[in-house]
């Protein structure tokens, strides 16, 4: 018997905790198992490794039949965890299964499929496989085939999202845990490896295969994640979880993890439905720069530990090179690119930036490597997950975790890593995919009192006897 999903509206604290008790009783577990098992399948290695990956299957089946959004929801910390160390095909199976899952339950009429957004994810998936197998016709290199299918992945996470359309409070929920997770993990990271020169810059901690871009990222994001909690829940419980990541942040030394927080924070001031907080913050901001000397020097200065100047010029000239070189060679080819994952051997043949360097920056990816067109079907997606009415507080801590993730898509390649992608395209899938439901119970609503008014009208001319 399929389990009876949630409303987001509050209920009482006995019913509240028994209900998420049951849930995450069932989901939570299984997830461990799988886990649990695919570690087992590489220390067993051999003919093991596939008869582990064989259960994996069989769990996954089970727990998606059971809840399919928890799985979702469970996935965002669990994969945060396991991405390092899990085989790639143990690893892909999961959101594979998901995605035949929930389509097929979709198609049979058990769930609204929001066809512009599937529509403009597919053809962004499309049109990426083609510039994939450009660059496979131009000599492909070792990591084309993850690359690739790691981002078909991470879009076809947002159309399971846009689908299943998860509780909104636990999608807060989850990405805060995978910051935590990833606040424990760098600080365990940074004292393994101790403390380093600082000329070589090797003193910026990586944890979990990631490296302290992709560290800061993930914390920033957990930080605008649990300043929705806070906002949303207005529980004081919160402030925990935001001082663990925010105490982590010198540890990755990386100027990206303020830009995207800032970004989260200008984001509760697009979409915040009070105009006395719009007025509020711009008052605040202005109060703190003209009463704290050079507080943005003093922030940077703390976030950054000391971080080699030098080393951060070098870098910023080079993001800078490379953001230059990705707009000419879009330029150049305008339809397909350049071909996937072939930008770093473009940057080395250029004097101009010399090193093959990734863009760090994920539109200029886009434009530089599949095209114009590929740009253009990506952001269409946010504006998909943007254009619906505000309409309570989840949707404006969502949204403005969105606008996070936006400006951090400028500061890093995110789309080919499944651990940092899924949370960016289940925020983007579950705004959109309710944006679609409320549009067409909208639609229904006034079909059904037109068609209430017209039966009145008719009713009334029968019994007057009007023809």
């Amino acid at each position: 018997m399929t389990a009876t999903y949630l409303p987001d509206e509050e209920v009482t604290f006995r019913d509240h905790v028994n209900r998420v008790y049951s849930e995450l009783a069932t989901a939570v577990p299984a997830m461990l198992v799988v886990g649990a098992a695919i570690m087992c399948g590489l220390l067993v290695g051999g003919v093991g490794k596939y008869v582990f990956e064989l259960a994996v299957g069989a769990l996954i089946i089970v727990i998606i039949e059971r809840r399919p959004d928890l799985v979702l929801l469970c996935m965002l910390p669990v994969f945060t965890m396991i991405s390092p160390i899990a085989p790639v095909k143990a690893l892909q199976l999961l959101p594979v299964v998901l995605l035949i899952e929930v389509m097929s339950r979709g198609l049979s009429g058990r769930y609204k499929i929001p066809g512009v957004f599937v529509g403009a994810s597919a053809l962004t998936a499309m049109w990426i496989i083609t510039s994939g197998l450009l660059a496979m016709s131009l000599g492909a290199n070792a990591t084309l085939i993850p690359d690739l299918s790691n981002t078909v992945l991470a879009l076809s996470f947002g159309v399971v999202a846009s689908i299943l359309r998860v509780r909104r409070d636990w999608l807060l929920t989850a990405i805060t845990a995978s910051g935590v997770i990833m606040a424990f993990a760098v600080r365990l990271s940074s004292a393994v490896a101790g403390a380093s020169s600082a000329n070589t810059d090797v003193t910026r901690a990586s944890a979990l295969g990631l490296n302290p871009n992709g560290v800061a990222l993930f914390l920033a994001i957990g930080v605008v994640a649990a300043l929705g909690k806070l906002v949303t829940t207005r529980r004081p419980v919160w402030f925990i979880p935001l001082g663990i990541m925010i105490a982590s942040f010198p540890l990755a030394k990386s100027r990206a993890s303020l830009i995207i927080v800032a970004g989260g924070l200008l984001g509760f001031v697009i979409f915040s439905r009070s105009m006395r907080l719009r007025v509020a913050a711009i008052v605040l901001t202005a109060l703190v720069i003209l009463i704290v000397p050079n507080v943005r020097t003093r922030i940077v200065d703390a976030t950054l530990q000391g971080r080699a100047h030098q080393l951060s010029a070098e870098s910023d000239a080079s993001r800078r090179h490379a953001a230059i070189k990705a707009y000419h060679l879009g330029m150049q080819h305008p339809v397909l690119g350049i071909g996937w994952t072939r930008f770093p051997s473009a940057a080395l043949a250029d004097p101009s930036v010399g090193v093959a360097i990734n863009t760090h920056d994920d539109y200029a990816r886009l434009l530089a490597e599949a095209g114009w067109p590929s740009l253009l079907l990506f952001l269409s997606l946010f504006w998909l997950a943007f254009r619906g009415k505000t309409e309570d507080d989840l949707d404006w801590a969502l949204k403005a975790l969105l606008v996070a993730m936006a400006v951090s898509l400028v500061t890093a390649n995110v789309l080919y890593n499944i651990p940092t992608a899924f949370p960016y395209m289940a925020v983007i899938g579950t705004l959109a995919g309710n944006d679609y439901v409320r549009r067409t119970e909208r639609i229904e609503a006034r079909e059904a009192d037109r068609a209430a008014r017209i039966g009145t009208v008719l009713g009334a001319g029968a019994g007057t006897g009007m023809p």
